[in-house]
Order: structure tokens, then sequence, then C-alpha cells
């Protein structure tokens, strides 16, 4: 792993959080203080592409476009089925790309192909439906704002022929 970033994936994130509320403080480096925040980036790539990217630096690190959803973990799934009316299980499981979910070890960062249903669904989703769920529910602008880039980043990987991918870290 380059860097010395500790990582932690969507999966394990709950784990981790319970791990630290009952006073443990697992892969914390001992000369700085912990970190705060989970970084989740969407992109989309061609597996060619995928194969190009630094997945250590993630899309950022490799200068790729992406859209930051920094502090969401699992609730892409969550707003998008609610915006179309589904129940987020639904979607199917996102494929691991860099990491075997098995290996309680390894510590990031990882990568994520995003389910084709959920794509599907992102791909469905138009302004007008995004804009009345975030002023129903409240959400802040800037969450609103999240979810429409992210419906455009699903229409134009799906019209791109890329996959939809989330890579995410501490």
């Amino acid at each position: 792993m380059k860097g010395t970033r500790r990582t932690v994936s969507p999966a394990g994130a709950t784990a981790l959080i319970e791990r630290r509320e009952a006073g443990e403080r697992p892969h914390a480096p001992r000369d700085r203080l912990p970190r705060v925040g989970i970084w989740m980036h969407y992109f989309a790539a061609t597996q060619q592409e995928l194969e190009a990217m630094d997945l250590d630096e993630g899309p950022d690190g490799s200068q790729w476009p992406y859209v930051d959803c920094k502090g969401w973990i699992l609730e892409v799934e969550e707003f998008a089925g609610e915006i179309d009316g589904r129940d987020p299980s639904e979607f199917g499981r996102d494929e691991p790309i860099n990491f075997d979910p098995a290996d309680q070890e390894y510590d990031g960062p990882w990568t994520l192909r995003i389910n084709a249903e959920l794509v599907a669904t992102l791909t469905r989703l138009d302004g007008e439906q995004i804009r009345a769920y975030a002023h129903r529910y409240l959400l802040e602008d800037w969450e609103a704002e999240r979810l429409l880039d992210l419906a455009d980043l699903a229409r134009s990987a799906y019209a791109e022929g890329r996959h939809l991918y989330v890579w995410s870290s501490l």
C-alpha cells in the first residue's frame, strides 16, 4: 500500500465503529491523530481504464473524474430505492474489484463495481424526482446536488459503455 493511509471497506465500517465504541483502536496509527470520515468516490470506467488506474490512490489520485460522496456509506441504495419506490435489498450486491471480502486483514482501499440494478435505477432518476425527494425529506442542497451528480454519472456511464464503481478509504 502506498503512503500511510489506512482504509476500511463499506462492509467493514460497521464492525470497526463497534470496535472503536468498545474502546479498541483497530488500524489506528500510533504516531498520528485518528482520521475522521470515510472517502467515497463514485466514478465510471471501462475495464481497460480501470486497469490503468492506480487503485491505491483512487480516482482523485489518478486524475479521474468522480463524484465525491465522503461520509455516505451505504445510503446511495437507500436514496435511489426510496425515490424509485423500491426496496434497497432488490439491488443486489456490488462486486469487489481489488480485494477478497473474506480477507479480514486487508486494509484497503476498496473498489467495488456497482451492481447493474442500482445503476439502472440511477439512470432512470430525473432531476424533478430527485429535487422533490430532497424537498420532502429536507435534504441539504449539497445532498440533492450529489444525488443529481450520481444520476448524471450513471447515465453517462451507461451511454458510454462504462461501469460505475465506488472507491472507499479512510
